[in-house]
């Protein structure tokens, strides 16, 4: 099962540390956001957000993935550990983002049957999505040019 304090992953709350399971409901158990308690489903924790038999399901569907960060040598390094790329090949891949956030994913998947979405459990521009589908998958990002 899970340890108190460990990073999880519930649809209720999203991401929250674990803190215990309820002895009274045996579907249900603690985790904290922030320093509030919040009452989830024990069946719907996980250590990743999204569904790893969904998303092998997704990689036929997948049309391109784009990269963007404010600092493209940091999301370089990323992708190179995420990869098959080097970090010097990784950087263009990835283009420079103009509102100053970090790395950010946006998975294409134009074609995708609505209820493959629904079981993924995340939007298409989730990281953690993209950098399994690259690592897992070997689905590279659309190379940017100059």
């Amino acid at each position: 099962m899970f340890l108190h304090g460990q990073k999880v992953w519930t649809p209720e709350v999203g991401w929250a540390r674990f803190e215990r399971l309820l002895q009274s409901k045996p579907d249900a158990a603690f985790v904290c956001r922030g320093s509030k308690l919040i009452e989830v489903r024990t069946s719907t924790l996980a250590t990743s957000e999204f569904s790893k038999d969904a998303a092998a399901e997704l990689v036929p569907y997948v049309k391109s993935i784009y990269l963007t960060d404010n600092d493209p040598s940091a999301c370089a390094e990323w992708l190179s550990q995420n990869s098959s790329l080097s970090p010097t090949e990784a950087v263009d891949y990835v283009r420079e983002s103009p509102r100053g956030h970090r790395t950010k994913a946006d998975i294409e998947a134009p074609d995708a049957p609505q209820e493959l979405l629904v079981r993924l459990g995340v939007a298409l521009d989730s990281r953690n999505l993209a950098g399994y589908l690259m690592r897992e998958h070997n689905l590279l990002p659309v190379k940017q040019t100059a």
